[in-house]
This record gives structure tokens, C-alpha cells and sequence, in this order.
């Protein structure tokens, strides 16, 4: 963000915190502290895709090295200042893709950010942790639906205020779910074709 001049007594002077004397506020990065804090406790990964920082990545056959961003997880825009427990560890990627978006939580914000990721053509991140002998803990598919013209329920994401995806191709408007009895069984498309959490290969051995 570029520098603004702001008027003396601004109400900005008192948001910021951090403004100097001469009046000149912009985007603060984290302090060293706070830099290695986040890190450690991501352990040097996306907060996103869960890639650690500087993985090279496929993309359209062309190799992209992820590079470390700081993310604010409630964007900068709505709160206008930077609180310590709001940064967090971002490749550039998934921080592009996130950009000033609200998110209730990371699980939302993974929901949103992940499928646009590989719909741009970046590889999944699933394949790039299961080749690096890492664990996702992201459930791209968290929510069981029924259809109202179907006897079977489904596993779906919300991907819209008022539509969802299922795992088989279905998009279901949110007014024509019903609630899921016990008798009912999962859509087998769905299972078929739902992610399934990544296991390190030296766990299957």
C-alpha cells in the first residue's frame, strides 16, 4: 500500500497504533518475534494449502516456487490495524487467492481458497503433501446432504451463500436440502470420488 499523508487528529493516528510523528502510516509487517512464533507454530507451513514454504510446485508443466507472505487472517481492510494473534504464514499463492476475504474459520477459508487454487492450474496440494511424506488436515467435502429428490445424502462443501458442491458434480441449492435419516447411505459417487485424507507413505509401508 502506498503511503498516505493523514491529517493531524485523524482517527487513522489512533487505529494504526503505529503511525510516526510525521503522520505517514502504512502496512506494518510482523516483528522478528512474531515472525518466528508464526512459523514455528505452523512449522514453516501455508496456513492454506499446508505446503511448507519454498516447495517447488507444478504449474501448467512450469515449476513455481512457493514464497513466504504474510497473511492477515481478518483482512487488513476491515480491521485497519495489525493485533499480533492475526498474522499467519501464507505461500503467495494461496494468499493471492484469499486476498481481502472474510473467513469465519481456517476450515472456511481452506473450503474457498483450495479448489480455486487448482482450478487456476497449480498442482493439488494433496499430491505435493502426499510426495513430501506429509498430512493434510483439511476435509475438502465436510458436510452431509440430502437432495430433496434423492434417497441417498451426499458429501459436499459450501461454495456459495446459498448453493452447495457435491463431491459427485451435484450443485443443490441450499432450499432444497432435507434433513438425513438413519436409514439413508452415502451417495457412492461420492465416495468414489471424494478426497480422502493424505497418509506419509512411511505410514503405509
Amino acid at each position: 500500500m502506498t503511503a498516505r499523508e493523514i491529517p493531524p487528529g485523524d482517527w487513522r493516528l489512533r487505529v494504526y497504533d503505529r503511525a510516526p510523528a510525521d503522520g505517514v502510516t502504512t502496512r506494518q509487517h510482523p516483528r522478528v518475534a512474531e515472525r518466528r512464533r508464526a512459523i514455528e507454530r505452523q512449522d514453516n507451513r501455508c496456513l492454506y494449502c499446508e505446503i511448507p514454504i519454498g516447495t517447488p510446485i507444478w504449474r501448467h508443466s512450469k515449476t513455481v516456487i512457493l514464497r513466504l507472505n504474510w497473511d492477515h487472517f481478518v483482512p487488513y481492510a476491515y480491521l485497519a490495524r495489525s493485533p499480533r494473534d492475526n498474522w499467519v504464514l501464507a505461500c503467495h499463492v494461496c494468499n493471492a487467492i484469499k486476498s481481502c476475504r472474510m473467513f469465519d474459520t481456517v476450515q472456511a477459508a481452506r473450503e474457498a481458497v483450495l479448489p480455486e487454487r487448482i482450478a487456476r492450474g497449480y498442482e493439488a496440494p494433496k499430491e505435493v503433501l502426499l510426495r513430501l511424506g506429509l498430512a493434510a488436515t483439511e476435509n475438502p467435502w465436510p458436510t452431509d446432504i440430502r437432495l430433496a429428490s434423492h434417497a441417498n445424502y451426499h458429501s459436499a462443501r459450501l461454495v456459495s451463500e446459498r448453493v452447495y458442491l457435491t463431491a459427485c458434480g451435484l450443485e443443490v441449492a441450499r432450499d432444497s436440502i432435507r434433513p438425513i435419516a438413519s436409514h439413508q447411505r452415502r451417495c457412492t459417487r461420492c465416495i468414489q470420488l471424494r478426497d480422502v485424507p493424505v497418509v506419509p507413505p512411511a505410514a503405509t509401508a
